[in-house]
């Protein structure tokens, strides 16, 4: 599970360390989807943890739609995750 790791391993490291170049190495080896929309869900959505964004990243969790459908489940605000989905970078793969 190295997208779920590599994200989990970048919170952990920008928390612990307060650096944003974590974050630029994490982005650069982005895989399937944009990291920055786990980042954000996280950071902006007021009932969903980092723990609970994490938990979404599971074996099968293999596409934007499967990983959207397990954000929205952990919270009332599905809006909000549509609004962070369509704020990130438009560099999906």
């Amino acid at each position: 599970m190295k997208c779920g790791g590599g994200y989990f391993g970048a919170v952990c490291a920008n928390d612990k360390y307060s650096s944003y170049s974590w974050w630029n190495d994490f982005l650069r080896n982005e895989n399937w989807y944009n990291p920055g929309l786990l980042r954000e869900c996280a950071k902006n959505i007021n009932d969903l943890s980092t723990n609970e964004v994490f938990d979404c990243l599971t074996k099968n969790t293999n596409t934007i739609d499967k990983i959207m459908n397990q954000i929205k489940r952990r919270t009332k605000h599905d809006k909000k995750v549509d609004n962070q989905y369509n704020s990130i970078d438009t560099d999906w793969p």
